[in-house]
This record gives C-alpha cells, structure tokens and sequence, in this order.
C-alpha cells in the first residue's frame, strides 16, 4: 500500500484518489494472499521446529501447537510402563473384599468377547491370588455392549444345586448400580435404599477423582 501511494505520488496524481486505490488494492488482493502467507508462515514454523530435531506431519497442527501456555505428555516407560494393573477389589464397605475378586476373576476369565486390558489386568490379579474357574462351568453369555455397559457372565457351580445358576455381571459403575435391588454386608444382604447409592456413588466419585478406573460388580442366583 504504500508502496503504491509512494509511486502515485510520485507520478503526481492526487493524494486523495492515490491512497484510495491503495487500499481498494489491498483489500483486493488480501483474500487471495492470506491462504499463501498462512501456508508460508506454517512451513516456516515446521521448518524451525525440524532444526530442532522435531518432525510435523500436518502443517495446520503448527496454529495449535502455537496457541499452547503448558504442554504436558508423557512417553510409556518413563512415567508409565503401557500396562494396566489391579489396584483392588474392594467390598461396599470399601474395605479388600476376596469374593469381589473371585466373580471378577471369574468374569473376566470366562468371557469371550473383544480381549481388552481391563479383563486381562483382572485375570492376571486373580491367578496372582491363585484363583482359578475350576468348578465353574459357563453357561451362558452376553457380551458388552454400549447401551447396557456391561458384561455378562452365567455359570453353574459344583455343588450349588441342580438348576441353579449365579448370574455374574460387571461394567461400568452406574449402570450395574442401577440394575443392583440389594447390597450385601458381611454374609447377609440388605436392602439398596437411596441413601446406600449415595454412599456407593459417593465411594465410586472418590475413587475416579484419585485417577482410578473403577468398575461395578454383583451377581445374583
């Protein structure tokens, strides 16, 4: 623009209409040179980073990386070691509970779905503790799903009566919670009130917010 003003001027044409076409030029030309001078920008910006030893494979991923304040990661292995690992199996008192950690071993053990880390974590804890499904034998399955959110596993126990099965089912905390009527405490169970799922969902809350993965667990006959 000012460039051109200069040579009007210099051509000695009118201050008024040189600055006017100026900036009718500027304005012309700055949506047609705006996607070239981003795009220059950007690959000047990934040239510097690649003399830094750093190497990036979308150009556009150079805006957001210069909109970052604090850039936090971590590479597995240093901080982490890329695998997942049971931390416990708590009772609804919170306290370690070994027949959460037998239905859970034993969910997990018998299913045959999509293998994933978390039942992988729960198989290895429970043979850990020298569990085993011996003397279980699988019924009957339903696999995981998104709208139930959870997994589903019906055996028959030796010596557990003819014709009678334990439903074991275990996923994401709410929704086994809200299939569950009753709580059990110690050897007895009692009933779920509102002010039981207050306390449970309170203990799930606590235990999310300490970074843990928390899943639900109940069987039934």
């Amino acid at each position: 623009v000012l460039f051109v003003v200069l040579v009007n001027q210099w051509l000695g044409r009118a201050m008024v209409e040189s600055l006017m076409f100026a900036v009718a030029l500027a304005v012309g030309l700055s949506p047609e040179l705006l996607p070239a001078i981003v795009s220059v920008t950007v690959a000047r910006g990934a040239h510097a980073m690649a003399r830094r030893g750093v190497l990036v494979r979308r150009l556009e991923a150079i805006e957001n990386l210069g909109s970052i304040d604090v850039l936090c990661t971590d590479k597995t292995g240093t901080l982490t070691v890329g695998d997942m690992a049971l931390s416990g199996a708590l009772g609804p008192d919170g306290q370690p509970s070994a027949r959460v950690l037998r239905w859970a071993h034993a969910n997990a053990a018998l299913e045959t779905g999509i293998a994933n880390a978390l039942d992988a974590a729960l198989v290895a804890a429970g043979q850990a503790q020298g569990l085993s499904v011996q003397g279980l034998h699988k019924v009957d399955e339903i696999p995981y799903d998104f709208q139930r959110r959870r997994l589903t596993i019906v055996v028959a126990e030796e010596g557990g009566g003819e014709g009678t099965h334990r439903i074991i089912t275990k996923g994401a905390f709410d929704n086994v919670l809200a299939a569950c009527t009753q709580v059990r405490a110690g050897e007895a169970a009692r009933a779920l009130d509102e002010a039981e799922r207050r306390r449970l969902a309170d203990m799930f809350r606590a235990r999310s917010e300490e970074g843990f993965r928390v899943l639900g667990l109940a069987t039934r006959r």
